[in-house]
């Protein structure tokens, strides 16, 4: 059952993604080609978008300093009021929002 939480937080997603398009458009212009749709899976560091980026989600930082691997700004990551159940349904909302931009 989703929560009250969850579902406002899923309605930010399309609006968090386009801003994360935006970010990685001017920082990485082809990073659309690094990307395996099929194995795109935000709820896993290897599998994330980032994680496919940048070959490790926890490196992020240390290559661009203006990501943050837990940016929930740019639909990264899940906010952490979720809770873990939640957590998962926000992430599979996320990766499909994300995949609709590939």
């Amino acid at each position: 059952m989703e929560t009250e939480t969850l579902m406002s937080e899923e309605a930010r997603i399309p609006r968090r993604v386009q801003l994360g398009v935006r970010h990685l458009n001017k920082l990485i212009p082809e990073w659309r080609r690094l990307i395996t749709p099929p194995k795109l899976n935000m709820n896993f560091c290897e599998d994330c978008l980032l994680g496919q980026i940048f070959g490790d989600f926890n490196n992020v930082e240390n290559k661009i300093s203006t990501l943050s691997a837990n940016d929930v700004r740019w639909g990264f990551a899940a906010p952490a009021q979720l809770t873990e159940e939640d957590e998962h349904a926000y992430y599979s909302t996320l990766t499909a929002a994300w995949l609709d931009e590939l």
